[in-house]
């Protein structure tokens, strides 16, 4: 799995455009947006991969 994989497994408009007629986890991205004011999981899990991928989690 790369980050360009996860990224479209949260979000595919995130990576194929706004006008990509796909949406993965809708709810929870609306949800997330009216309470945190962004998409908290999507922030939070490309961190971890992030961090994984640098060697910075066991």
């Amino acid at each position: 799995l790369t980050r360009d994989e996860l990224r479209y497994i949260l979000d595919p408009a995130d990576v194929l455009g706004a006008d990509y007629p796909s949406e993965t986890f809708r709810v929870l991205e609306k949800n997330e947006e009216r309470d945190f004011s962004e998409y908290r999981t999507q922030r939070l899990v490309l961190a971890a991969w992030d961090a994984l991928e640098q060697g910075a989690l066991p």
